[in-house]
């Protein structure tokens, strides 16, 4: 009876309209989550260099110097 109910409970995804909506919404909600996941994992990476330049006594004008050289290196 428990196995009747379940089958019962997912006859959605047989209906058409709602495998539609369905593929459109994870077709659009993933690249903008994992878009965002990568720009919070760059932006601890950044924190974390900026951090152990930081601690190997490096000023703030050499630590800016050595971050661009790095942003104009992934741009080429």
């Amino acid at each position: 009876m428990l196995f009747a109910q379940t089958i019962s409970a997912f006859r959605f995804l047989s209906d058409p309209a709602f495998m539609f909506f369905a593929c459109i919404t994870l077709c659009t909600c993933v690249p903008v989550l994992a878009s965002a996941w990568q720009k919070v994992k760059e932006s601890e990476h950044r924190a974390a260099l900026k951090r152990d330049l930081a601690e190997r006594g490096m000023s703030a004008a050499e630590i800016c110097s050595v971050l661009e050289a790095g942003d104009k290196g992934k741009k080429a």
